[in-house]
């Protein structure tokens, strides 16, 4: 196996058990090129958020959302670690983690409009908004539990945040440090909901968000088999891999996945 593979590889799974996992999926379906090790850690200029007023506000929001992400990375990290053969053989306690970090802190409505497009998302009713943004979620979850046996030891760290504080926008910059493999960034666009809490929307590497890459999917069924057919597609993947990994766990307490 070539070191270029293994490095691809890596970078993929790393980011899949991180918890935000969407570019986990479309790295593997796209497959781009290996970048140089240069190019893995080169640095990148702070995002252009727009004008905004009030500068201490935007410093107040940007420690807030530092301090945010940095508490949850951090518990990401020392969970993986110390937790990896445990959640390996116990999914249910996986899950638990999962739903506190990955969960908890990402908006699966804002990245099922994404997904969708505003004009096909404004035709759902409240309930199947619900209905999608809870199996993205699961979709989310499902690619973490693909990734989780790939951990390696890598660490995870804030090393950049900057917000618009009148938009409610911003991105956190993640560095993810491999004891085998050269140091990568990736991006969380994140958005501040109305309860006023910063949560991810979508992730970044190297100019790729999770949402440009699906979305095609995600509408190309939407046109051709409408809401249901969509739903009927995200659950029953998500049901089928939930049902294998439940099966092959054995007897364990019951509950979410199982």
């Amino acid at each position: 196996m070539s070191l270029s593979f293994q490095l691809r590889r890596t970078i993929v799974n790393t980011v899949s058990f991180a918890g935000f996992a969407g570019w986990f999926f479309f790295v593997s379906i796209v497959s781009p090129p290996i970048l140089a090790d240069d190019q893995i850690q080169a640095e990148k200029p702070r995002p252009e958020l727009g004008p905004q007023t009030g500068i201490a506000n935007v410093e107040v929001e940007e420690d807030t959302v530092w301090q945010l992400f940095s508490l949850l990375f951090v518990e990401v990290t020392e969970q993986l670690s110390v937790n990896q053969d445990k959640y390996l053989s116990d999914p249910v306690a996986y899950y638990r983690f999962l739903d506190k970090t990955l969960v908890d802190r990402w908006d699966s409505k804002s990245t099922s409009r994404a997904l969708l497009g505003k004009s096909y998302y404004a035709s759902l009713d409240a309930q199947q908004r619900e209905a999608l943004a809870d199996a993205v979620s699961q979709t989310l979850i499902r690619y973490a539990y693909e990734g989780l046996e790939n951990y390696g030891g890598q660490l995870f760290s804030v090393a950049d945040a900057v917000v618009n504080a009148d938009k409610g926008r911003g991105w956190v910059q993640v560095l993810v440090a491999s004891p085998m493999f050269p140091d990568f960034n990736l991006d969380l666009l994140i958005k501040r909901n109305l309860d006023g809490v910063w949560r991810a929307v979508d992730v970044r590497v190297k100019g790729l968000t999770y949402a440009k890459i699906k979305k095609y999917e995600y509408r190309e069924l939407f046109e051709q088999q409408g809401f249901g057919g969509l739903m009927v597609s995200l659950n029953s993947k998500n049901e089928t891999f939930f049902s294998a990994v439940c099966e092959a766990a054995g007897d364990i307490t019951k509950g979410a996945p199982c």
